[in-house]
């Protein structure tokens, strides 16, 4: 409402020239601010307000004048309010905006917002008077909310990063081991039994594992052009079997552009989201899945970690459950955070789809309330051109294996020797070095070496692809199949990795080991 004109204009200007402030000459300066102001009296009662003033809380300038300014104050605020407006009556003293006191206001239509004041004391002719100046700082504190929880989830990424790449560590020497076991134990069913059983335990670990790299955004992927809907669409029969009959789907789809990811990871992100919902409507309900392409302007992307502007295409889920209240929805990301009853969840669910959309290029958001259901939003980035299908081969282990001479590099004595047993027993010929300078001495002793095995991180002054460089210097033709438990570091280090060099994730068993090695043999 425009307070130079109407109404409420006038009512202000009879006050303003009741206690003296001039009007005419001034009162334009109070409503082409942007900030609110509020003048009071030694009772609290509101004599002027401008233009932002009604704005910011909704009402007519009329409707305010004489009333006391607790009514733009919650009302389970305003007896300490009022208590603490006398207190400062009794000394009064200039307090600067942001001077650390920050309230909450209500409109006229009942919602609340929180706001940051600066008070100026006046001495009138016509008595004491008070000028509070208002902001409102909502977006402010969505914006420190949103980088408080992204410091948190970057700590506990790192965290969970180092724990897993320690965990792969053991996880290939343990699932490696029990293969190579699993095959000499084919006629003792019942200790193969018990081997099977371990390795079982082996394989949720490496998928705990994946889990916690995904989370932190440390995970190997490979993101292609895909059409979201299509996916949707095939995962639908899978979805109706994991959710039950007690619960209905909906798939909207309002999209045409394609997306950037990595479908495995998709697939895996749209069932934790699907499960979550099933587990949150255990009575019964309606799960509606949505793909829709979304413009991100600068002031969408405002509050929500690693929003930027641009095109994205949308997944929705949202369910008809119970919701969650404030504490729950402020938790959802953390790390086995879970309010399922014991031994129903692992708490990765939500972190786990978190830090896909993280490392795809694009972000999540959550919206619930308590009885309201949930809805969850993962926004990934648009496809700028389709990419090619690979279409993949089946083969068996025989097709793997071969008579060239590897060169395994590993600095953990339990990893290099499980890996050079593997090799062995696929008929290759395997050299073994501990650090960088042992594997450059074997090349110059003269082995002909055709693949080298590295992993990346390893103890002294050179690393993988260091010695990974000298080698291809020395020898154009050489192989290279770098290894490490947080592919991550490939990421850091891509700049200097050798162009014809392949990554193979930690834990990895014979299988995987032996087409990864032939797999770089056999290139072109």
């Amino acid at each position: 409402m425009d307070m130079r004109s109407g109404e409420g204009a006038e009512t202000n200007r009879d006050h303003v020239q009741l206690y003296g402030l001039d009007c005419e000459d001034y009162r334009w300066l109070l409503d082409v601010t942007t900030i609110a102001i509020v003048v009071t009296d030694g009772d609290g009662r509101i004599r002027l307000l401008n233009a932002e003033a009604t704005r910011l809380f909704g009402h007519r300038a009329d409707a305010l004048i004489g009333r006391h300014v607790e009514m733009l104050i919650p009302e389970r605020f305003r007896v300490d309010h009022a208590r603490h407006r006398e207190a400062y009556k009794s000394a009064p003293r200039p307090r600067a905006m942001g001077a650390g006191v920050q309230l909450y206001g209500v409109r006229a239509d009942g919602s609340e917002f929180p706001m940051e004041i600066g008070l100026t004391p006046l001495n009138t002719r016509h008595g004491f008077l008070v000028a509070t100046t208002i902001i409102d700082v909502s977006a402010r504190d969505r914006a420190e909310q949103a980088l408080m929880q992204a410091q948190k989830m970057e700590a506990v990424g790192q965290l969970t990063g180092g724990i897993a790449h320690d965990f792969n560590n053991l996880l290939t020497v343990i699932s490696g081991n029990l293969q190579l076991l699993q095959e000499r134990l084919a006629d003792d069913q019942l200790n193969l039994h018990l081997a099977n059983a371990a390795a079982d335990a082996a394989s949720r670990g490496a998928e705990l594992v994946r889990s916690l790299l995904a989370f932190s955004r440390k995970q190997a992927l490979k993101p292609q052009t895909i059409r979201l809907s299509e996916t949707c669409r095939r995962m639908l029969p899978i979805l109706e079997r994991t959710l039950g009959e007690h619960l209905t789907i909906q798939l909207v789809e309002r999209n045409e552009w394609e997306a950037v990811a990595d479908v495995a990871h998709f697939e895996s992100a749209l069932l934790n989201l699907a499960v979550n919902a099933r587990d949150a409507m255990e009575k019964g309900g309606q799960l509606i899945i949505e793909v829709a392409d979304h413009v991100i302007d600068s002031a969408d992307a405002l509050g929500t970690h690693g929003a930027s502007p641009g095109d994205y295409v949308m997944l929705s889920v949202s369910d008809t459950g119970c919701g969650m209240d404030l504490e729950t929805h402020s938790r959802a990301l953390e790390p086995f955070f879970t309010t399922k009853p014991g031994g129903r969840g692992s708490g990765l669910g939500l972190p786990m789809v978190f830090g896909f959309a993280r490392q795809s290029g694009g972000f999540m958001r959550i919206f619930s309330e308590p009885g309201q259901g949930t809805t969850i939003r993962l926004f990934l980035p648009r496809a700028k051109g389709r990419e090619p299908e690979v279409v993949a081969t089946a083969c068996t282990l025989s097709d793997y294996r071969g008579s060239e001479t590897i060169l395994i590099l590993e600095d953990d004595e339990a990893v290099g020797s499980l890996a050079a047993q593997l090799l062995d027993s696929l008929g290759y010929r395997v050299l073994r070095a501990r650090n960088g300078a042992s594997a450059l001495s074997l090349a110059d002793e003269g082995h002909s070496i055709d693949v080298l095995f590295a992993d990346l991180i390893l103890v002294g002054k050179l690393d993988g692809i260091d010695v990974a460089n000298a080698l291809c210097a020395r020898q154009p033709t050489l192989r290279v199949l770098l290894t490490s438990g947080y592919p991550q570091d490939v990421v850091r280090r891509g700049g200097r990795i050798p162009e014809s060099a392949r990554l193979l994730p930690k834990p990895y068993d014979r299988n995987l080991l032996a087409r990864s090695i032939r797999a770089i043999l056999d290139q072109g």
